[in-house]
């Protein structure tokens, strides 16, 4: 009787039209089916920890989640609803609730980017928002809309007495003066510059003659006086500086600075050009045929690339893109040819054939453009982006989704925009661009279903888990480099809703917005959760076998992990109470799961009948393993021993080998299921076929 070993499961679960392609290197490493289990980054099956309860979230509805990470220490989970934002910390709320314009609708079209205490907040049909984390609490949160409106200056600056006049070493020049003031958010600490305003009074509120000439020199400097009428000029701000700069015309250049008095002395020193005064330009303004502001544009995304705020798309000019200034990222102002610096702002159009919608931006080394037709990069000559150095160039013609791309492990992953489905983009040195693939090739099946959302959880797996339109997940585990590249089914008594990771201590926690029972509950999976979903524990309790509080589970069916023993098939009252038939201390209450992995056909001649029966699997930590030809002809591994005593089983690391009660068939198949709460990990898997005729 032939051995026939599978030492890897890294190609997940195959597409039922690839269930025979035996000649398919994938064939060897594939699993006919993958339910509850995903692959981790060796090519084993791990079954799928439980989903501990949270929060009950109320009645059904639109949800969306967000990470905002400050620190891998300092992470927080945002809650958007409709026209609600919460604001949760390791599972417990933080802060008061928002108020914000987003209907349920609006949810799957937000877009987000943070960078340090700030994250901005972009929708199609809504103006951007700003949420701040301050600096005094965990509590201390702000959300407000983002203006790239720059205030006036309200102060007038004086020219003192006595002008300087010029002689024959010095010829004066027209020169005129403009100041301004930089100002201090008093809620967040930010910092912003207003407008310049020309000086034209004299130190005796008079009039200055458009025809005055000056020729500052450090023995008769120019004196410029701020008019200070009251210490805040501006609601909601604190003075922080005063900035002064000279020119002519339309080209000015800063002269200085003062932050303890409102007198500058200029002494002629040649004007720094590369900081000319704030313009004040909205990019998302809409002007009348006589220059007047009559409206604002939405941008449709946003991100934050070579330290700049990068804008794209809104509904009037789908395929344009806005580029901050360098490190000043609501400064979009455009200045005349002479003054333009590498820092400054630009923007410009994507040379499409057609009129694209720009839907997405990451930073990935060059900025990738993802719109409803096809993948731009953003490309330089070798250095930074600049206002005279920059192109964008095609990379792919498959379109992307409103659903955010994802960045795994250098690699970019997208949902398409035609019919369904997630591609990869890698730069290709030789090529000297991007190049992409169809990751769901081999699992087209389970593309049935658009993906909605999705996130990844880089540790301690490294897995992709997406949200499919009908509540049910995907994950996918990608190592190309180690030839892992595996799909999986993950489905739980309910319909998930939103989804994300969120790192906390040593791993990235999965947080789900789950509806059981026409209600949404906020739900956490993580490597050490119980296999349970809508999970609670209870850990050091006095021995007890009545538990309350079960408010949402009640009336469902769950199963119990009590001390160890795990007690099925007990249901919660009406009540939210549970009355279990053994006295414990560390209870687990939640609704079970099944995990399952079938393995294709073995490999040769279709024809020949077979007949497996034994099987040696290989598990690692685990407790609790059923196995069988199919799903209704499955055996329990029986994994108590005499040492063992009536304490719970431990988690066993080894070798299993089951007899097995199996027909004669075409296929020589063997069904894993994990029906216990508790978790199993299979490395291996050998099958003792008999063949016949």
């Amino acid at each position: 009787m032939p051995l026939v070993r599978q030492t890897s499961f890294a190609s997940g679960e195959l597409a039922p039209t690839l269930q025979g392609r035996a000649d398919l290197p994938q064939y060897a490493t594939g699993l006919r089916r993958c339910r509850n289990f995903f692959i981790s980054k060796h090519g084993a099956c791990v079954s799928r920890p439980g989903m501990r309860h949270v929060a009950t979230l109320g009645a059904t509805g639109a949800h969306r989640l967000v990470p905002f990470v400050w620190s891998e220490q300092d992470a927080f989970l945002l809650v958007f609803s409709t026209r609600r934002l919460r604001v949760y910390r390791q599972g417990l709320p933080v802060s008061r609730s928002f108020t914000t314009p987003y209907a349920a609708f609006d949810l799957p079209k937000l877009k987000f980017a943070q960078v340090g205490r700030y994250m901005t907040i972009t929708h199609p049909d809504h103006v951007p928002y700003e949420l701040f984390y301050g600096t005094n609490s965990v509590a201390d949160w702000r959300f407000r809309e983002l203006s790239f409106d720059v205030p006036e200056m309200p102060l007038a600056g004086q020219l003192g007495d006595p002008i300087p006049a010029g002689d024959a070493n010095n010829p004066p020049r027209d020169w005129k003066y403009k100041v301004s003031l930089t100002l201090r958010d008093r809620e967040t600490g930010q910092l912003v510059e207003t407008k310049a305003r020309l000086v034209t009074q004299d130190l005796n509120g008079g009039t200055l003659p458009s025809d005055l000439k000056i020729a500052p020199r450090p023995q008769k400097p120019a004196a410029i006086i701020i008019d200070v009428r009251h210490d805040d000029p501006i609601a909601g701000t604190l003075t922080w500086a005063y900035n002064f700069y000279r020119g002519r015309g339309n080209v000015f250049g800063y002269i200085g600075t003062v932050s303890d008095t409102f007198f500058f002395e200029d002494y002629g020193d040649t004007p720094d050009y590369s900081r000319p005064p704030r313009i004040g330009q909205n990019p998302l303004a809409v002007q009348d045929l006589y220059g007047w502001v009559r409206t604002a544009e939405n941008p449709v995304c946003v991100t934050y690339h070579e330290n700049r705020l990068v804008l794209g798309g809104t509904a009037e000019r789908p395929h344009h893109l806005w580029f901050s200034k360098q490190n000043d990222y609501t400064n979009f102002d455009v200045h005349p040819a002479p003054l333009v610096q590498a820092g400054d702002s630009f923007n410009f159009q994507l040379g499409s054939m057609q009129a694209e919608q720009i839907r997405s931006l990451v930073s990935a080394g060059s900025l990738l453009v993802f719109t409803d037709a096809s993948v731009w990069a953003v490309v330089s000559g070798g250095g930074p982006l600049s206002p005279t150095d920059y192109a964008a160039r095609m990379q792919s013609e498959v379109g992307a989704s409103w659903v955010q791309p994802l960045l795994v492990g250098g690699h970019v992953l997208y949902v398409r925009s035609k019919g369904r489905g997630v591609r990869n983009l890698v730069y290709d040195d030789n090529r000297r661009s991007y190049v992409g693939a169809d990751l769901s090739f081999f699992a087209q099946h389970l593309f049935d279903r658009e993906i909605t959302d999705w996130t990844f959880a880089e540790s301690p797996w490294g897995v992709v888990w997406a949200l499919r339109s009908d509540g049910k997940l995907l994950s996918l585990t990608y190592v190309p480099e180690l030839g892992v590249w595996a799909w999986a089914m993950h489905e739980t008594e309910g319909t998930v809703r939103a989804i994300c990771a969120l790192p906390e201590g040593s791993e990235d926690v999965i947080y789900l917005v789950v509806e059981r029972g026409g209600t949404n509950r906020l739900e956490r999976m993580s490597s050490r959760s119980v296999s349970l979903d809508g999970a609670v524990s209870l850990f050091r309790v006095p021995s007890a076998k009545t538990i309350t509080g079960l408010t949402h589970l009640a009336g469902m069916t769950v199963s119990v992990v009590a001390d160890g023993d795990v007690v099925e098939n007990v249901q919660v009252d009406e009540t939210g109470t549970l009355e279990i038939p053994l006295e414990a201390t560390n209870i687990t209450v939640g609704l079970p799961y099944r995990c399952t992995i079938e393995l294709l056909d073995v490999a040769g001649a279709r024809p020949q009948t077979k007949s497996v029966r034994r099987a040696l699997i290989e598990v690692e930590g685990s407790r609790g393993m059923w196995v069988g030809e199919d799903d209704e002809h499955m055996t329990e591994w029986r994994q108590r021993s005499v040492s063992d005593d009536y304490d719970p089983m431990p988690e066993f690391t080894g070798m299993v080998e089951m007899t097995m009660s199996s027909t004669f068939n075409e296929h020589g198949r063997i069904t894993i299921e994990q029906r216990a709460p508790f978790p199993l990990t299979v490395l291996a898997v050998t099958r003792d076929v008999e063949v016949g005729g």
